[in-house]
């Protein structure tokens, strides 16, 4: 990595954010992370500091439930930088029991989806500016088994976190696809993977710790977040996917995502919602 880039990363306060940070500042770049828990984040850039011997490593606090809170994180950044190269959309979460966010919308879809389309919005003019530079959606394997629900975009009849979940994963997908299209002719890469089975806190409850059990059940299972980022270090690093857009990979192949992921129909619909829903004012 080129050691004037400048890379954000959400969620990078633990688990495969994190793991990516570390690989990402052992380039020397520069790494800020976006994170909703100061205390955590502190601790994090700390660490990966002493890990790597790279002191370019900032957070800005951000609370992807909130589009206030990433407006005033996304002014923080632009204040502070006046580039920036990789957009890494990995903060996520997996809600056990239904809620509605500040601002009106389910909080996986707005955690998962919304504010992922909201925020790079906001940082497409310094990627523009950036190029070539590279945005990267985490998504999962279980965008396959989602539909968008626009009659009923929150679940308030029938709310499961399966049925949430899948539809905000196969939402980012979409995102992906229309954003790199949108973004052909600019110098603006745009890709989604998943990561795999990933040993991390996603699926405990933010205020009550729900789902500690289950995850004791899928720990043996899966793979530690070091091994989880090594696709998302690939997309953000390699030579080799510069030029490749609007592409999903697994294990750092291309593969192919649900048909329905590719219905135009659906993707227009999805945006206009999305630009509706954020009131990201578009600027391509």
């Amino acid at each position: 990595m080129n050691k004037n880039k400048v890379t954000i990363i959400t969620g990078g306060s633990g688990g495969i954010g994190k793991a990516v940070a570390i690989k990402l500042a052992e380039e020397g770049g520069k790494i800020v992370i976006f994170s909703r828990n100061e205390e955590k984040v502190k601790r994090a850039v700390e660490d990966i500091v002493r890990k790597t011997g790279n002191n370019r490593i900032e957070y800005i606090l951000c609370d992807l439930s909130s589009f206030k809170s990433i407006r005033r994180a996304a002014k923080e950044f632009k204040e502070r930088n006046g580039r920036l190269d990789v957009l890494i959309n990995n903060a996520g979460m997996n809600q056990l029991e239904r809620k509605i966010t500040e601002d009106g919308y389910e909080m996986q879809f707005q955690v998962n989806y919304l504010s992922q389309f909201l925020l790079t919005n906001l940082m497409l003019d310094l990627l523009i500016k950036s190029t070539p530079s590279r945005i990267i959606n985490v998504s999962s394997a279980m965008h396959k088994y989602g539909k968008i629900n626009f009659g009923d975009i929150n679940f308030n009849r029938g709310y499961s976190k399966y049925k949430a979940y899948t539809q905000s994963k196969l939402a980012v997908i979409f995102f992906t696809e229309s954003l790199s299209e949108k973004l052909a002719d600019k110098g603006v890469s745009v890709n989604a993977l998943h990561p795999g089975l990933v040993r991390t806190e996603i699926g405990i409850n933010r205020e009550n710790g729900n789902g500690k059990f289950i995850r004791r059940l899928k720990n043996p299972f899966a793979i530690p977040p070091e091994k989880g980022c090594e696709t998302l270090v690939y997309l953000a690093c390699s030579p080799e996917v510069e030029k490749i857009t609007g592409k999903y990979f697994i294990r750092k192949k291309i593969k192919r995502t649900s048909n329905l992921s590719h219905d135009k129909e659906i993707a227009d619909k999805l945006w206009q919602l999305s630009v509706d829903a954020t009131g990201a004012d578009i600027i391509i």
